[in-house]
This record gives structure tokens, C-alpha cells and sequence, in this order.
């Protein structure tokens, strides 16, 4: 069914309900000013509630290592409040750049498909801004907003398309057994794309990666559709412009497989435990967001506590690997109560 609705929703539209219905309205964070309409990098992202503080720090990261760029933010949300929308404004008005909400239509996006409980409908609003500017942008990079910038973007910004749809990193780490009809050594990862729109003027791409999760079984949805589609038109870039690190390995043994260099420019903070969560900020390794954070309306904005299961799970394990005996055991009987009453409302 869910299927069904989505083409309902976008089929032979040519984008006219991502543009007009899907996006309830559009905000700006900022004053324009003119003088940075002639040349400025877009940068978007895409987050529902509980990424928009990491959000906030991710663009604040990208300005703190690139005074010498003029930027314009795209944020596409299906959340947005007066309290968050000042926190933007300020950073805005800080860094004395462009950042513009474009927040988007919930009854229009739940029914959409999504594979599995594991992963929810805003997976799909990076792509409804990619189709959004298709027309209106020549280049434009997405970022997710766990990913935090330590470098300068020149050298990136130099890098040539040679007629490919997007640059993006190698994702040595998925399994693409079950992503047919792929080579392997150009499978990417979706948390950072730099997009050749001109490529994608006419290509409706919520609704081509929604019928690849349709009839595929991926793993990880959105990811494996664009890895598809994009299989033969994709140039692979060095992994300093995404370098994954897993805090949640910090706790573990062996877990060497992530580093941070100093060559890396985006760090790419997978996995559940992220660095706005309050049990990440026992290690070095979180330094360059706590630098961001402190230079960014969202310093004296409390890390987010655990909200689910899983991040109580991960909050007791990380309490009881730096000592915390006491407040390991204390969210370890959290984490058993509220899984169990998330599994009984299934």
C-alpha cells in the first residue's frame, strides 16, 4: 500500500508535490545579504527532531574551518520550533551566513516505505532536497548530521565530476551481498554526496529509490536504492572526506577499525552513540564537536540524554567502561524496562 501511495504522491507530478505539498513551508534563518549571493558552496542536510542539535554543530564545524567560503545551509526537517529556529538564527547571524529551513509535510511522508522498524521516513528527506534542487542548483553536498567538519573544502571543491552524477566515499564496512547487480569496490556511503545536479534535472529521485525498497530487501534502505542507481556514475573519493569513527567501539576491545588522521576533513560519527548524546564526552575522540559545540549557540544547550532502549544499552556500557559502576547498573535496569515496554507495545 505504502508503495502505491507514494507514486499516488509523486508519479508524473515532475516534482510538483516534493515542491509544493511535501514542503509546508520555507524559513529563513538569516538576513539576506547580497553581497554572498554571487558565489557561496550549498551544503544540506536532512533531520527530523533529535538531529537537529547535531545539525547546528555540523554547520558551525564547516564555518570554524572554512572562514574563507561563503556558504548557504539547507535543512530539511519536519520539526521546527521558535526555541530552534533562534538557536539557527543566531548561528546565522554569529558566522554571518545563510541558513534556510525548509520544513516538510509529516502526513505526506509517513505512509512511505521504509524496510524495516530500524529505520524511519526521514531517510528520504535528503533525497526530497536533492529532487528540490535539481533544477535550481548547479552543485550542492549533503551531509549527515552526525558528520563534523575538521578541514578546509578547497580541495574538494576542486574535484572535477567528469560527468558523473555525485562524488562520494567508499563504504568498505555494509555487506552488499544482498545489493544486486553492483560492483562492489564503488559501493558508497549516503552520509556525504556531493551531487552534479545538472545530471539529475530530470531524474524524480524520491520516487526511484522508493521502488528499489520496494522490490529489494536492503539493509540499509536509501543507501543500498542510491548505490543502484548510481552504481556506473559515481566518482570515489579519498575517506578523509568521510572518515567513519564509531564512539560505541571506544568501549569494546579491538576496536581499532576507525581512525581520525590529520588529513581527515569530515568525521562521520556512526553507529548509535553520538557525540551530542552525554555518555560520549569521556573521550578525545568527540574533541572536535566539543570545539564546534563551544563555538556555536548550542554550548550551553545540555547533551541529549538516552531516549530508547538501545541508548540506554549504550549508556551503561560506556559508564561501566570509565568507571561508573553505580550509573552503569542504574541505566542497565533502564535499558531492561524500556525494552521491555517497547517490545510489548509491538
Amino acid at each position: 500500500m505504502s508503495y502505491i501511495y507514494a507514486r499516488a504522491l509523486l508519479k508524473n507530478q515532475k516534482e510538483k508535490n516534493v515542491k509544493e505539498n511535501i514542503i509546508k513551508y520555507i524559513k529563513n534563518a538569516h538576513i539576506e545579504n547580497d553581497d554572498k549571493k554571487s558565489t557561496c558552496v550549498n551544503i544540506t542536510y536532512g533531520a527530523d527532531r533529535p538531529f537537529l542539535y547535531g545539525t547546528g554543530v555540523s554547520i558551525t564545524s564547516v564555518l570554524l574551518n572554512n572562514r574563507n567560503l561563503n556558504f548557504h545551509f539547507h535543512i530539511f526537517t519536519n520539526y521546527l520550533d521558535e526555541h530552534q529556529f533562534y538557536l539557527f538564527s543566531v548561528l546565522a547571524s554569529q558566522y554571518n551566513t545563510r541558513i534556510t529551513f525548509y520544513v516538510l509535510d509529516d502526513n505526506e511522508l509517513k505512509n512511505l516505505p521504509t524496510a524495516s522498524k530500524a529505520w524511519n521516513y526521514s531517510i528520504y528527506f535528503r533525497l526530497i532536497a536533492i529532487d528540490y534542487f535539481a533544477d535550481k542548483l548547479s552543485h550542492i553536498i549533503y551531509l549527515d548530521s552526525d558528520i563534523i567538519c575538521k578541514g578546509n573544502l578547497a580541495s574538494l571543491l576542486t574535484e572535477e565530476f567528469n560527468g558523473n552524477v555525485l562524488m562520494a566515499v567508499h563504504d568498505s564496512f555494509v555487506d552488499t551481498s544482498a545489493v544486486a547487480g553492483i560492483n562492489p569496490s564503488l559501493y558508497f556511503n549516503s552520509g556525504f554526496m556531493y551531487f552534479n545536479l545538472p545530471e539529475l534535472k530530470y531524474t524524480n529521485l524520491t520516487l526511484q529509490v522508493i521502488s528499489k525498497v520496494n522490490e529489494n530487501r536492503f539493509s540499509h534502505p536509501d543507501q543500498d536504492a542510491l548505490n543502484v542507481l548510481f552504481n556506473d556514475r559515481i566518482k570515489i573519493l579519498d575517506h578523509k572526506f568521510n572518515s567513519f569513527f564509531n564512539i560505541d567501539t571506544l568501549a569494546k576491545k579491538g576496536g581499532d577499525a576507525f581512525k581520525i588522521t590529520s588529513q581527515t576533513v569530515f568525521i562521520h560519527y556512526v553507529g548509535v552513540t553520538k557525540p551530542w548524546h552525554d555518555w560520549a564526552q569521556y573521550y578525545a575522540e568527540v574533541e572536535y564537536f566539543k570545539i564546534a559545540r563551544e563555538n556555536s549557540p548550542w554550548k550551553d544547550i545540555p547533551l541529549l540524554a538516552p531516549t530508547t532502549y538501545k541508548q540506554l544499552s549504550r549508556k551503561s556500557t560506556h559508564l561501566k567502561h570509565n568507571g561508573q559502576l553505580l550509573g552503569a547498573f542504574i541505566f542497565y535496569l533502564k535499558y531492561l524496562v524500556n525494552k521491555y515496554q517497547t517490545q510489548k507495545k509491538r
